[in-house]
């Protein structure tokens, strides 16, 4: 998916979502703007995102997420991110961007941008 905008604002809770809830893997996202605001929660606390992303349950491996702008503003606990939370790779995260600013939190977390996967179980041993 590819989103082409001179202002992008994703706000409430709202979100732009590349993802896969079965077999198979995710696309990718790529945003171009001059200026990219994501800003704050919704009432229920879900922040407000940018993501591609495995969901649970399913397999495949994550899109990347490429991010071109001037400006990218991230607060409230709005997010930015590529991961899985099942089988599969998180894809890669790259941002071009003059400035970047992250700031404040929500109940689900603070503001920021992540490249993340969900180990449900691991098994084997350590040795040091």
């Amino acid at each position: 998916m590819t989103v082409r905008a001179d202002r992008l604002r994703v706000n409430g809770g709202a979100a732009i979502s590349a993802s896969t809830f079965g077999r198979g893997n995710v696309g990718n996202l790529r945003i171009h703007a001059d200026t990219i605001d994501l800003l704050g929660a919704s009432l229920r606390g879900n922040s407000s995102e940018l993501y591609a992303q495995v969901e649970s349950g399913a397999s495949g491996r994550a899109g990347n997420v490429d991010i071109v702008t001037d400006r990218l503003q991230l607060t409230g606990g709005a997010q930015v991110l590529t991961g899985t939370r099942s089988s599969g790779n998180a894809g890669d995260l790259v941002i071009h961007a003059q400035q970047i600013e992250l700031t404040g939190t929500s109940t689900m977390g603070w503001s920021g941008l992540f490249a993340s996967a969900v180990v449900r179980q691991v098994t084997g041993a350590i040795y040091g």
